[in-house]
């Protein structure tokens, strides 16, 4: 499977964009913003730099993109990353309040590791969830307030 760079460094070689100084601007955005995976790089370049991605084989091809369809594109793509970075951002949020109030209510060492399941319901956990020690000596084997199992049928 082609790195990220692979597949950038092919599509400006196809487009006879080889030498192109934009090339080094690319890989360095590309890097900046972490697409290590072929297929988000892929979907990143066709928005900001007119190529089309071949689903089979994940190569990038020249097109003859609209200028104007591909600033619309970039501007949605650019607004999804930035929702994802705020979806991370909140998620590490609810994952720190609901460990601290685990902690809190449990009397757990601030440094176990926890692990709340959104599968399972707990009317005795302070988030609504079962969580589990990882910790402790059965391995998060049963919820810390309701005592239910982490693998249920």
């Amino acid at each position: 499977m082609p790195t990220a760079e692979d597949l950038i460094r092919s599509a400006f070689q196809k487009a006879g964009r080889e030498t192109d100084p934009k090339l080094d601007e690319v890989l360095e955005e590309l890097e900046g913003i972490g697409l290590d995976d072929p297929k988000d790089a892929a979907y990143w370049a066709m928005a900001h730099i007119g190529l089309v991605v071949d689903h089979d084989t994940l190569q990038l091809q020249p097109s003859g993109v609209d200028p104007e369809i591909q600033a619309h594109m970039r501007a949605l793509f650019d607004a999804a990353r930035e929702l994802k970075i705020q979806a991370k951002a909140k998620e590490r949020e609810a994952h720190e309040l609901a460990r601290a109030a685990i902690i809190a209510r449990t009397g757990l060492d601030p440094n176990s590791r926890i692990e709340i399941s959104i599968f399972h319901n707990c009317d005795g956990s302070p988030t609504g969830y079962c969580a589990y020690d990882l910790d402790s000596e059965n391995g998060s084997d049963e919820c810390l307030f309701c005592g239910h199992p982490d693998e249920r049928l």
